[in-house]
């Protein structure tokens, strides 16, 4: 059997909160995603949440808006970030989404 994740890396007062929110969620979603639904969301610290853009709010909407198993078009969430009639833009933003397994 595995330890325990803040085992595996060093314990819980070797690494920040953040890393272990991370952690837990990761473990969570490749062991036991019916849970998924009670974690926070780990903290994204990506550039590419840095700076306003339509990747940004894209990716910000499909993160907050659209829940984990569902799915939706890219014109369904061209719609969620404000612009109805960029599905091909939303495709783009998808293209460079630096956090697939989150969204």
């Amino acid at each position: 059997e595995a330890a325990a994740p803040a085992e595996q890396l060093g314990g819980s007062g070797a690494v920040l909160e953040p890393l272990l929110q991370c952690v837990a969620w990761l473990d969570a979603y490749f062991r036991e995603p019916a849970v998924l639904e009670g974690l926070p969301v780990p903290a994204l610290h990506h550039p590419i949440f840095q700076k306003e853009s339509f990747t940004r709010q894209v990716l910000w909407k499909l993160l907050t808006l659209v829940k984990f198993g569902e799915t939706v078009s890219y014109q369904q969430l061209a719609a969620l970030a404000g612009n109805p009639r960029a599905a091909r833009a939303v495709g783009g933003a998808m293209r460079s989404n630096p956090v697939s397994v989150w969204l």
